[in-house]
């Protein structure tokens, strides 16, 4: 069950999604590839070192005692680096290192969420801090 998409997503920092301006969720011509393979994932960049965050308010978890999994990769032919911290119902899980360059993989990152916080709806933040590189995610709960 994917949680990240257009529909779902409220952005900070960017003029919205879709917009084909290089922000969140960029629209292109082809899709975005890692290691050769597309990748249906939502696109966050950080041109001229701005930080993007985006936000998903109200997600439903699995159940009583869950994961929340979240998928990050460099697109082929785009510019790594940079940090992506992952913050759920105000608490900070991870602050994820990015690869400097497309290395071809989809990392998978897994965070325990116990009942009773589980218990009901969540707020989901991404902060991608970077200077003119871009992230791809996926997020959902098992």
């Amino acid at each position: 069950m994917c949680l990240i998409g257009p529909r779902r997503c409220q952005c900070a920092g960017a003029q919205s999604i879709g917009d084909g301006h290089g922000e969140v969720g960029l629209i292109t011509s082809a899709p975005l590839e890692v290691g050769g393979q597309s990748a249906p994932m939502l696109f966050v960049s950080a041109p001229g070192g701005r930080t993007r965050t985006v936000r998903w308010e109200g997600l439903e978890p699995a159940g009583d005692d869950t994961e929340l999994v979240l998928q990050t990769a460099v697109p082929d032919d785009a510019r790594g680096g940079g940090t992506l911290t992952v913050i759920l119902d105000g608490e900070t899980l991870e602050a994820i290192a990015l690869p400097m360059r497309p290395d071809g993989r989809v990392e998978t990152h897994r965070y325990r969420i116990p009942f009773p916080i589980a218990a009901g709806p969540m707020d989901l933040e991404l902060r991608f801090e970077a200077r003119g590189s871009s992230v791809l995610v996926d997020a959902w709960f098992e």
